[in-house]
């Protein structure tokens, strides 16, 4: 007798233990990835300037920017524009109108307004070099924000002007225009896009 109730002290002790077992358990783990900066910039194809014969003339240059900062920097340049597009003509060239600056246009931004919010660039009077061989000016740098949910997905033109003086020799001229975009101080180097006029003088 003794020993039965042993034993089934030891099934209900048992019993006991199974019954205040937790049922359902788990377990957890931070996890986290760092999103790289993107950035890319794409330029039109040769832009057509149109015909002129003297005086100051211009047209927007489109470039398309796509990024996932919101905030960029962006400077531009622009050859002067050479006959035949060489830059070893005996020729002179068209010359950028360097008061003019230029003016960088966001589809879908604006220039930060701690810098004025005025979109015109001023002209470096730094001579700058194309590879081609092509002389022309840069400009400084400005900080654009955009208004498209924090990221860039929008086209960009980039207005230069040029002159034509009353003693140019008739023909076709061309150059380059190139837009310079950053990221925290990197650059990315775009392909330039060619542009052309015929100017008769």
């Amino acid at each position: 007798m003794k020993k039965t109730a042993v034993v089934l002290g030891s099934t209900l002790a048992l019993f006991a233990s199974i019954a205040s077992a937790e049922v359902q358990q788990h377990a957890e783990t931070t996890v986290f990835v760092n999103i790289d900066s993107t950035l890319a910039v794409m330029a039109e194809d040769s832009k057509d300037l149109g015909t002129t014969m003297t005086g100051a003339f211009g047209k927007a240059v489109t470039f398309k920017v796509q990024s996932n900062n919101e905030q960029l920097r962006m400077s531009a340049a622009a050859t002067h524009l050479y006959k035949g597009m060489d830059p070893n003509s005996e020729v002179a060239p068209l010359m950028v109108i360097a008061k003019e600056g230029v003016t960088i246009t966001p589809s879908a931004g604006t220039r930060l307004l701690s810098e004025g919010g005025d979109n015109t660039l001023a002209l470096n009077d730094d001579t700058y070099e194309h590879s081609s061989g092509m002389k022309g000016m840069m400009s400084e740098t400005g900080s654009f924000e955009s208004s498209e949910n924090g990221t860039w997905d929008q086209y960009v033109d980039v207005d230069f002007q040029w002159d034509v003086p009353s003693t140019q020799t008739e023909g076709e001229y061309g150059g380059y225009v190139s837009l310079w975009v950053y990221i925290d101080g990197a650059a990315t180097t775009p392909v330039p896009a060619a542009v052309s006029t015929d100017a008769p003088a």
